[in-house]
């Protein structure tokens, strides 16, 4: 039975419920609360994710989450049972109401795909393809994927201008060098048609969505740019996707990241700088992608373990910390993976340059 409408602010009902709420530093689980509250004219459905006594992390039944003051929240209303996200099926339907006739939605596995009439099918069936390889790659290494808790949403829009004004919607305003992107807060994909490269950059996205909804990085935590750019271009393609450990990496490699990595110039300390600061992905993004590559390729082939403990650490950081600095992000590396930075970097170029050779 649902209980009846409380017209109180949520911040109340925080504060009645006291210790039965998330810790603030607890996430990465189902919400623990059911609820329905009212919000600048909207009504939500969804849960607590993260609470900080002012401020609380929504998760809406559509997998988003928004950041909520809890004083501005008129009334709420808590529900039966426990958290319920929408199936893909059901949020299929409500996108369909949405989106009107011009788009057509498919459903398949956990993927809700919209694109236009005739694509939208196939795209899913790809999409499903992928991620089962994806499974089975982080299988073999001892990092089993958890099942998505929310439907995962992908829109293939029919031209950049019909991105670009989808993305100012969703909030994305940075769009002049972007062919599509995941967002952590919609917990969607959006793309764009094309000929260069399509596939390769939905399934870069892809692993986005799948490492963030299937327990490789917590969305509420600060991850590097590094660390997950460096996923994403590791599996990218569908040979790097091969379930092999070690025995045939030179196969699995990223030709153009490895090229670029191998020739351009660098100076010593550049694996220590990258993991000091996100600062390189704005200066010199090619530079600062190839060796975020670099690194979590060697990680993925050669130390998956260690590589997993370090995903571990980053997702327990706090929601409503400052983010890391400097020094505490070299600590979390150096406690899981090396301390000994400069032979760390040298073992890394060994190996890309041995991938060469073989």
């Amino acid at each position: 039975m649902q209980g009846r409408r409380v017209v109180v602010p949520l911040a109340a009902w925080i504060a009645a419920v006291g210790s039965c709420l998330v810790a603030p530093e607890v996430r990465g689980q189902t919400p623990s609360h059911f609820v329905e509250i009212d919000l600048n004219g909207e009504r939500w459905t969804g849960g607590i994710l993260a609470q900080d006594g002012k401020r609380c992390w929504f998760a809406r039944t559509d997998g988003r989450y928004d950041l909520v003051v809890m004083t501005e929240v008129t009334s709420f209303r808590p529900l039966s049972g426990g958290f319920r996200p929408e199936s893909p099926t059901t949020l299929a339907e409500t996108l369909k109401r949405q989106q009107g006739r011009d788009w057509e939605v498919a459903v398949d596995g956990p993927f809700v795909v919209v694109a236009d009439r005739g694509r939208s099918r196939s795209l899913a069936r790809d999409l499903k393809s992928a991620y089962a390889e994806l499974v089975s790659y982080f299988r073999v290494r001892g990092m089993p994927l958890s099942s998505p808790l929310y439907p995962l949403v992908v829109q293939v829009c029919r031209d950049r201008d019909e991105f670009v004004r989808i993305s100012r919607e969703d909030g994305v305003t940075n769009t002049s060098l972007m062919r599509g992107y995941y967002s952590r807060l919609s917990n969607r994909i959006l793309m764009y048609e094309r000929e260069d490269d399509f596939v390769g950059t939905l399934t870069h996205e892809l692993v986005h969505q799948t490492a963030f909804n299937c327990g490789l990085h917590e969305r509420l935590a600060d991850v590097p740019t590094w660390v997950s750019e460096g996923l994403a271009t590791s599996l990218e393609s569908p040979d790097a996707r091969n379930g092999a450990t070690v025995d045939g990496a030179r196969d699995r490699l990223n030709p153009s990241r490895h090229r670029w990595f191998l020739e351009a110039p660098r100076q010593a300390g550049w694996l220590k700088r990258m993991l000091e600061s996100d600062s390189g992905f704005q200066s010199r993004p090619l530079d600062a992608y190839a060796q975020a590559w670099a690194v979590t390729f060697y990680l993925l082939e050669r130390r998956p373990i260690d590589y997993r403990k370090y995903l571990g650490d980053l997702s327990k950081i706090g929601s409503f910390r400052d983010p890391p600095t400097s020094a505490e992000r070299l600590d979390l590396f150096s406690n899981r993976i090396s301390s000994r930075l400069d032979l760390l970097e040298v073992e890394v170029e060994r190996f890309q340059r041995e991938l060469t050779q073989r």
